[in-house]
């Protein structure tokens, strides 16, 4: 009887001081959630005509969907703040940040409270934010580190460039593509920055492109760093919109490359045109990364 005690008494002591933050694999998600923006924003901003009104069968819908990723971290793209966010990723649930400029398409970053994870936001990356093509700001870079409750210590930036350049050469200047490969270099001094600390870091979002290990923007911010990214959708179609290949991506660096769980990157299939809703242009994609 004590020795069934005393073994009782520790499985207790185990079960209180494991962190279930590390029981298991870190889900990390982009979504590009297609101009989701709060009434008040549609009345604040100067918008295009042609963006999506949603009724509130469309936000159940997409609630039903965020529900459904069951993701730990995910980074939002072409949402207006954090209060629209929460309709979708509720603050009970997530810790919520935002980019700072004030424009209607903001990245959102949500956070697992339950994964015990410290997010300390950077100041925005807003050099992305530059639009030599237009009146209008582009948008800037969201950065931010994320400890976890072991100590790792990852940074983050999440994107969401230049649209119209997606599989043009190198020699081609038009077609957006200048804007495009100038916010390229951009992120490569920021991951040269990283990389010169040490500093394991992640970078996902949209990046209206179509990468491939041959890319000349790939290798722009790669092959620069001590030790190369890798492009977790390499040599993968998506299966959102028909079979076309990615242009949300996650990248990571060397670092993580042991964390990385093979064959993890997924996606998920947003279905509106069966039920005729208007949800969101792009499905969420996630890898999961083991701490």
């Amino acid at each position: 009887m004590k020795l069934f005690a005393t073994i009782a008494f520790f499985i207790f002591l185990n079960y209180i001081f494991t962190d279930p933050a590390l029981a298991g694999p870190v889900k990390i998600v982009t979504w590009n959630m297609n101009w989701l923006l709060s009434n008040e924003a549609l009345n604040q901003y100067k918008l295009p005509e042609d963006i999506p009104y949603r009724s509130p069968k469309d936000w159940a819908k997409l609630q039903y969907y965020a529900q459904k990723l069951s993701a730990d971290i995910i980074l939002l793209q072409e949402v207006d703040s954090t209060f629209t966010a929460e309709k979708i990723f509720p603050s009970s649930q997530y810790k919520l940040y935002q980019t700072d400029l004030n424009i209607p398409q903001k990245e959102i970053l949500a956070v697992k409270k339950s994964l015990n994870i410290e997010v300390e936001q950077n100041k925005d990356l807003e050099s992305l934010s530059e639009n030599p093509e237009g009146y209008f700001p582009l948008r800037p870079g969201l950065d931010a580190f994320l400890i976890f409750p072991n100590q790792k210590k990852i940074r983050l930036l999440g994107v969401h460039l230049k649209a119209g350049c997606w599989e043009r050469p190198q020699k081609e200047k038009k077609h957006s593509c200048l804007t495009l490969s100038k916010q390229f270099q951009l992120i490569k001094r920021w991951a040269q920055q990283s990389d010169a600390e040490n500093q394991d870091f992640i970078i996902l979002g949209d990046f209206n492109r179509r990468l491939s290990k041959t890319d000349f923007l790939f290798q722009e911010i790669s092959t620069n760093l001590n030790k190369p990214l890798t492009l977790t959708s390499e040599n993968l179609a998506s299966p959102c919109k028909g079979g076309e290949y990615f242009i949300d991506h996650i990248l990571i660096n060397n670092g993580l490359k042991k964390n990385f769980v093979p064959q993890s990157l997924k996606v998920q299939i947003i279905k509106q045109e069966d039920e005729n809703l208007i949800l969101s242009g792009h499905c969420p994609v996630s890898i999961k990364l083991n701490f």
